[in-house]
């Protein structure tokens, strides 16, 4: 397999090549606030690292909204249009969609009407990428942190509804722990399974970097990708880069990737 980081800032890219991974993705929100100095310093810097960029995790703050009494085509479909040029710019083939302030709802909202604008927003985000090579990917978020799509089984119904063709699916390993969710719930993510993100689960829901206490845990996700035939992409998805856990954690899942075959 290959293992990646999901990162916000320029400056972290070298950081992750030092480190040796595969592929970065960088965070869809950050790439939309960067100022013009600041997006030049990134795509230097990943044409100087070499490193590819697999896709667009964080999509977006609170807004665009992604459901909810804010939610809005025309936002919707500026703010897809403004990250595809730039996720371009680096290559990216993938925005990766959780976004959890952009999924909040009040008491008592319609279900019906969230599912609908959910589709809406995936179907304009899907033509934008579509114009420049690049895929959309969803992600069901756990329910401490969002009030929409929080199990595996829910992401996948919003995704086949939706746009079945030119969207697919984030397995993120952090909100299924958070949810309860076992291996064998997952395997309803299968047939749109596109890439996958870790991370460990500490105080708040804070998320790091994987390490020898996670060794079980990494290593019955990682069979279990196999058995199933997946054997692409996987990203440590960590609120904050720290160098030294980074580079402990690659090693710890280079060995588990080796012992769990190919």
């Amino acid at each position: 397999m290959q293992f990646g980081c999901c990162i916000r800032h320029p400056q972290e890219l070298p950081l992750v090549k030092a480190a040796g991974y595969d592929f970065f993705e960088f965070s869809g929100q950050a790439l939309a606030d960067l100022d013009a100095p600041s997006l030049q310093q990134l795509l230097a810097a990943a044409q100087e690292t070499a490193l590819p960029c697999v896709g667009l995790n964080a999509y977006c703050g609170e807004t665009p909204a992604i459901v909810g009494e804010h939610f809005s085509a025309s936002q919707t479909a500026a703010y897809a249009q403004l990250v595809c040029e730039r996720g371009a710019l680096l290559g990216a083939p993938a925005i990766h969609i959780g976004s959890p302030a952009a999924r909040r709802l009040p008491a008592g909202y319609p279900h019906e009407l969230a599912v609908r604008q959910c589709q809406t927003f995936l179907q304009i985000t899907a033509k934008a990428a579509a114009q420049k090579g690049m895929r959309v990917r969803f992600e069901a978020l756990n329910d401490r942190c969002s009030d929409f799509a929080n199990t595996t089984a829910e992401a996948v119904q919003i995704v086949h509804a939706a746009f079945p063709q030119k969207i697919g699916l984030v397995l993120d390993f952090f909100h299924m722990y958070v949810m309860g969710e076992s291996l064998s719930e997952a395997e309803k993510a299968l047939p749109y399974l596109e890439h996958v993100h870790i991370s460990t689960c500490g105080e708040h829901l804070q998320r790091g970097y994987p390490q020898e206490p996670e060794r079980e845990w990494i290593t019955q996700i990682l069979s279990w990708l196999k058995q199933h035939g997946y054997r692409r992409t996987v990203s440590i998805e960590g609120d904050v880069f720290h160098l030294e856990e980074a580079q402990r954690s690659l090693r710890l899942l280079r060995q588990l990737d080796r012992e769990t075959g190919r």
